[in-house]
């Protein structure tokens, strides 16, 4: 489930979310990488509206809510290398006018630098560069 950057209670939409999974089972979250990494300045640059709308989350935080929820084997990590398309470019512009020809551009660029890192097979990212952060812990079976 990717929708608890939209919450400022991490801890208990992870709690409400675990009512679907089942004892055994595993729970996977991924979220935007926009606390430390370049995402978040070019969000902040392009349209601020957006990044006011998600919680900030690190993936130190993610994976310390996944242990505060009592979730096992735990795995947490920045997944991707980088991505222009996180940004959201056609939503909430700063600068409308300028949009309407740097637009077509932008996504233009965005699709080719997409497609040649699809080719390298690199999944794993870092925290500067990366446009997510994922999780996944399994819930413990019942003991009764």
């Amino acid at each position: 489930m990717g929708v608890v950057e939209h919450f400022s209670d991490i801890n208990g939409i992870l709690k409400e979310e675990l009512r679907f999974v089942k004892p055994g089972g595993i729970l996977f979250t991924e979220i935007p990488n926009l606390k430390y990494s370049i995402h978040r300045l070019l969000s902040w640059v392009w349209h601020p509206e957006i990044l006011k709308k998600h919680n900030k989350i690190s993936k130190k935080e993610l994976i310390k809510a996944y242990e505060f929820c009592g979730l096992k084997n735990i795995k947490g990590n920045y997944a991707g290398i980088f991505s222009l398309g996180i940004v959201g470019w056609e939503k909430y512009s700063r600068w409308k006018k300028i949009s309407k020809f740097f637009l077509p551009l932008i996504i233009i660029i965005v699709n080719i630098i997409d497609y040649i890192l699809s080719y390298t097979k690199i999944y794993w990212g870092f925290a500067l560069t990366s446009p997510y952060i994922y999780a996944s812990g399994k819930k413990e079976k019942n003991l009764d």
